[in-house]
Order: structure tokens, then sequence, then C-alpha cells
């Protein structure tokens, strides 16, 4: 993991970044980004906001802090991340560049040089290739010391348990009244679960899923919170209007003819909706091409079971990022906000939660925070668009 600060920043702050997650992903492209500066225009800052859990790397590597600290929850215990179950960890980390030869022409890499007292690294120094996300996962690359240059990033890196948060917290030493905080809280800190599991319990695959978010892309376009809104109300409408078309269907109050006819199936379900012409603001094609796209996902939900549709409902149509994103496109469509990983996913650790359990995290939460330090800036993110905060929980 690479958390590049600058020390020498005289404006330098500290996150303090309560999370299920470290968010410490790799940005996709380095060289979009304003290294060693602040960034100085509305342009650079959303070149910043490549993608959804990477903004504490970029945000360091323009100065801005010089101190990470990851307070995991409760539920972790044995996580990835410290397998061991020590409640604090740090690391001290130096940020530089190196070239390193491609063939046609050399390629500038990130790389780090990490130290700590409290667990041994094998590797110290590493080329981070934090610009090719088909690297993901990939073990680092050991170079030499003398091969990064440079070294001008530098910073602190904590790994803190609840309860140790708690302990340092009260000890005024930790955070003092005089620091500079970013308070980041995420509120997969209570929980996570993986949103799309309901759908495979209920007998549905991954192609289904994928099936369905692709053409709700082709027929859902948005590019604004209000909007989104309002295409899933649209979403949930004709959900309701394709279950009440198979129950007619059932029943024989519609006709074989309509019953088994794609196109007749789906007229007999608009008819139960508004006109599309009320709606063409949210719509991605002119009408007739939407219209062809509506019959594909009209029979795909008529193939679904009652209760593969009331999962579908529960988890609704979303953007696909969101619109602050770098790479964000209002032409790209709505999916099935079904989250990033599936159940079955090693990537995230996962853990159901209940409401005796977030009374406990928001006790432990207040304890943590009502101390001498002020934040400067305060984030809470919701986690729902990723699927990770437990759906019937989130409110």
């Amino acid at each position: 993991m690479l958390h590049a600060h600058n020390c020498h920043s005289p404006n330098a702050v500290f996150s303090l970044h309560i999370d299920g997650h470290p968010d410490a992903g790799d940005p996709d492209d380095w060289s979009k980004t304003p290294l060693y500066r602040m960034p100085r225009n509305e342009h650079e800052l959303k070149l910043m906001m490549q993608q959804n859990d990477i903004f504490i790397q970029i945000a360091a590597g323009t100065g801005l802090i010089n101190r990470f600290i990851w307070v995991w929850p409760k539920f972790d215990v044995g996580g990835w991340f410290h397998k061991k179950n020590e409640s604090y960890v740090s690391m001290k980390l130096e940020v530089g560049f190196m070239y390193q030869d491609e063939g046609i022409r050399p390629a500038l890499e990130l790389c780090y040089c990490l130290q700590s007292d409290y667990f041994q690294i094998k590797h110290p120094c590493n080329i981070a290739k934090v610009n090719r996300r088909m690297l993901e996962g990939i073990e680092p690359f050991p170079i030499d010391r003398g091969s990064c240059l440079d070294m001008t990033l530098g910073g602190i890196v904590e790994l803190v348990s609840t309860d140790k948060a708690i302990e340092l917290a009260k000890s005024g030493s930790w955070i003092k009244a005089s620091d500079s905080v970013i308070l980041d809280i995420d509120e997969d800190f209570y929980g996570c679960e993986a949103v799309s599991a309901p759908l495979y319990d209920a007998g549905m695959n991954e192609d289904d899923i994928k099936g369905l978010s692709f053409y709700v892309g082709k027929i859902l376009c948005t590019d604004n919170a209000k909007d989104e809104m309002k295409a899933d109300r649209y979403f949930q409408k004709l959900l309701k209007a394709v279950q009440e078309t198979l129950k007619r269907c059932h029943s024989g109050r519609l006709g074989e003819e309509t019953c088994e006819s794609n196109h007749a199936f789906t007229e007999a379900v608009l008819a139960l909706m508004p006109d599309m012409t009320t709606t063409k603001d949210i719509m991605c094609l002119p009408k007739e091409s939407t219209l062809f796209m509506l019959v594909n996902l009209v029979a795909r939900l008529s193939r679904c079971s009652d209760t593969q549709l009331q999962h579908i409902a529960s988890i609704g149509v979303c953007m696909y990022e969101s619109q602050r994103s770098t790479t964000f496109n209002r032409n790209n469509g709505m999916i099935l906000c079904a989250g990033y990983n599936g159940p079955m996913s090693d990537k995230v650790l996962y853990h159901s939660t209940n409401e005796q359990e977030i009374a406990i995290s928001s006790r432990s939460l207040k304890e943590m925070l009502t101390q001498a330090f002020i934040p400067q800036v305060v984030t809470v993110c919701r986690s729902v668009r990723d699927g990770y905060t437990p759906r019937r929980s989130f409110h």
C-alpha cells in the first residue's frame, strides 16, 4: 500500500479515517494529478477524483497530509491488513520516482521505501506500479534504495483498532488540540455486506445481474442525484407493472397472444406506466430506441420469479459511479445498484450487523471523538452505491 505524504508542506494536516476499509487504492494515472503541490483550479481538482477509494493517496501526493490514521472496526479482527491483530501499528514511508526501461522509452514510476518498528519488512523498497490497474494484486517489485530518486514525499501511516483509538484519543498526546485534522467517516465502519447477496440467494447469477444492468444502462441516463432518484422511481414503477402484468397473465385476464409475445407483453406493461414523454429527461435515447431496449429489459424481468423481482426492487438502480468522478459519462447509463463485489468475493471482509451492534459502534465513535481536537473538515460517506453498507440498516 502506498500513502505518500509531504512532510515539508507548511500547511500539512492529517487524515483520521474511520472506515471498514483503508481506502488505500492506487490511482489509475498519477500523471493526471498534481504531485508535490495543491491543485490550482477546478479542472485539477476533478482529475484527482478518479475512483472511489483512491482519494487518500492522491490528496497525500499533493502534500496536503503527512499522516494517515486508519481506525478499523471491531468486526475486522483478523482482517487482511492486520492479521496478527496488533491494536496499533505505524509505518514510516518515503516516496519518490524512478525510470524503468519499457523498451521504447523509459517509463516514470512511483517507488517507495517502508520501515516500521512493529514488524519485519522483507522488501522495504519497491516499485509502486500504481499507474497500471491491470497489475492490481500483483506482488510489489523489490528494488534497491538507491534506485528510488527524489524521495521528498514521506509520512506516517497508522493502523489502529477502535478500542486502541479510544484509549489513545483520551491520552491527549496522540491527537493534540492544535492539530489540523480531516475527519473521514465511512458508514461501512458499522458493517459490510454484499448488497447483491439476496439476488444470488434467489437463484440469479452474475450474468443475470450484468444483463439487467446492460439494458438499464441503455434506457436510463442521468448525471445528478435528483434525476438518479427520479430514474429509480421509474424503475420501481416498471417492476410493479411487470409483476402486475405477470399476475394478469397467470390469472388468464390477459390473452395468451399478449402474454407470449415480448412486444405485446411490453405494451401491456407500459400501459400501466407514466407516459414516456414525462420521463424523457432521464432516458438515454430517442423514444423509438428506448422502446426497443425496454422490450429486452421487460422480457428479462418477466422471466424472474416474484421473489427475485422483490429483491431487484430492494436494490434499485443508480449511477455506476459518482458524477464527480474523472471518468463519469452520462451516456454510460445507470446500472442495477448491486455494488462492486459479489457475496463470494475475497476482496472485502463482510460482516452483518444489527441495531444493538450499531448502537455499540456509535458509542465507540462518540467516545473516540469527544476529545480536545476539533476537525477542520468532516466528511461522511454512506457507501450505499458501492453496496457495502447493509442496505436494510443504512437509514
